[in-house]
């Protein structure tokens, strides 16, 4: 029921870090060139350098919540995992029940369960 929506988490985080990389190659880039700049060409690239550090820290923010959603989805996956296997177990142990009572009395197969029951107990 969440796969899709994991699944599409999962690419928009790829994306987003590729985003960062790119990102701050670029902020590099302007860094340097406001040190090295003279002038008009320096203040341009320090304030060009400044915009695109506010860019990246949205994208880090989005990137933040998007992994939180991922870990909430990891969680809910996991539980609809869990839910499954128990309703699986719980399904073959009825058809197993429902088998036994065929073969066996009603009478054997109340006393087989006590007997497995206490040898847990004991256990």
């Amino acid at each position: 029921m969440y796969q899709k929506e994991y699944d599409n988490l999962l690419l928009d985080v790829k994306r987003l870090r590729e985003k960062i990389v790119q990102m701050d190659a670029e902020l590099q880039h302007y860094r340097t060139r406001s040190y090295k700049g003279y002038g008009n060409e320096g203040i341009e690239a320090y304030e060009e350098f400044k915009r695109l550090e506010k860019l990246r820290a949205e994208v880090r923010n989005e990137l933040k919540h998007k992994n939180v959603r991922i870990s909430e989805l990891q969680r809910l996956l996991r539980q609809e995992r869990q839910r499954e296997n128990e309703r699986r177990s719980n399904l073959f142990l009825q058809r197993f029940k429902d088998n036994a009572k065929l073969i066996i009395s009603d009478d054997q197969y109340e006393l087989i369960l006590k007997m497995t029951m206490d040898g847990e107990r004991n256990a």
